[in-house]
């Protein structure tokens, strides 16, 4: 069961990071494939969240992906079919993320749970 999200941005002082899973198909051969999510906010007094997909070895993000906004514990960023990210941060402490991607070339989802 996924957490709900929190409506709120998280607060505070120091850095957050989730790690997770993420799954996703070749927009050409429909091949699944396995691989991992990381979310980062360097600042929590100016939280603006970088997510980063590792699909099949390679990093399949864009800049876009880089620093996004959060608004009530949302975030997304990029265009539909070139380079679109967008999730949220769950439960009552920001404790898990989870979204879902679309590249052009991947289109997938993750989940992550917050180790810092």
């Amino acid at each position: 069961m996924l957490a709900d999200a929190t409506g709120r941005n998280p607060s505070g002082s120091g850095s957050a990071t989730w790690t997770g899973l993420a799954e996703a198909a070749s927009a050409r051969t429909y091949t699944q494939h396995s691989g991992t999510a990381s979310l980062t906010i360097p600042n929590l007094t100016d939280p603006r969240i970088t997510a980063q997909i590792i699909i099949a070895g390679s990093s399949i993000g864009s800049s876009a992906w880089n620093e996004m906004q959060l608004a009530r514990g949302r975030f997304g960023g990029g265009s539909a079919g070139v380079d679109r990210i967008e999730g949220v941060l769950a439960g009552s402490s920001h404790e898990e993320a989870w979204g879902v991607f679309d590249t052009g070339n991947w289109v997938g989802a993750f989940g992550a749970r917050r180790s810092q």
